[in-house]
């Protein structure tokens, strides 16, 4: 998406609108006055998904390090996409899940769902940790709308959902020539399964064989690790639709 500006942007959680006063405390503050190095009558960016964005203006800043801007003319509408695409990975370990995250939202995911499954080395998710880097990717990437972060499903809870018409199976022993495009596909609300560093158990793979909603396809020729099939995934679905 192209930038609208090159003011830095900022994900809020308040109410937004035309010549609306903000006051922006926590991490908030430190990112415009300590990062971005923003004085008095500087101007910034500031959404979220119910509002869309607006760009801003810094009035004062006060000794209990809050930030006070005034919102000046609006730049951008919430616009919906007609469809989820939804990531469901299984749980890797921590910095190469935040390379899956980062890289899902900067290609426009809807929904991140961490999957537990029998060769997760670790189950227990810093989901505030998570959260902090959708937004910042969200910044990031000029996206309004953040992705929902989902809590921990096991893969029967996920094909279970009525949530995704289709669940598309990033499989390594899938033959390389089984890709989406030998597929005729109306997507719809779409998911696309991850598995683990070491792949699916045995008992899993029978499981999904079974599940008439899963697509099984193949990345190419090469085993990818669980961050970039992820990210290859969500690229050729990309180009599919």
């Amino acid at each position: 998406m192209p930038r609208v500006s090159t003011l830095s942007r900022l994900y809020t959680n308040q109410t937004l609108g035309v010549n609306k006063i903000v006051q922006l405390t926590g991490s908030e503050f430190h990112y415009l006055k300590s990062v971005m190095r923003l004085n008095v009558n500087d101007k910034f960016r500031l959404f979220n998904e119910q509002d869309g964005e607006f760009d801003a203006e810094i009035s004062s800043f006060d000794s209990k390090n809050i930030l006070h801007a005034t919102t000046l003319s609006k730049l951008r509408n919430v616009e919906r996409r007609k469809s989820r695409l939804a990531l469901a990975i299984s749980i890797i370990k921590k910095d190469k899940l935040l390379i899956a995250i980062n890289g899902a939202i900067q290609l426009g995911i809807s929904d991140i769902i961490p999957i537990k499954t029998d060769y997760c080395q670790n189950t227990i998710l810093n989901y505030e940790r998570i959260q902090k880097v959708i937004y910042q990717a969200t910044e990031q990437s000029e996206r309004i709308i953040p992705p929902t972060l989902w809590k921990t499903h096991d893969l029967s809870l996920l094909i279970s959902r009525n949530d995704f018409q289709k669940i598309i199976f990033a499989d390594e022993n899938t033959d390389e020539k089984q890709t989406l495009s030998q597929h005729k596909l109306e997507l719809g609300n779409t998911a696309i399964l991850i598995g683990p560093e070491g792949g699916f158990s045995s008992k899993e793979r029978m499981f999904l064989k079974k599940c008439q909603k899963i697509l099984p396809i193949s990345l190419g020729k090469y085993v990818l690790r669980s961050e970039f099939a992820a990210i290859a995934a969500i690229s050729t679905i990309n180009m599919f639709i």
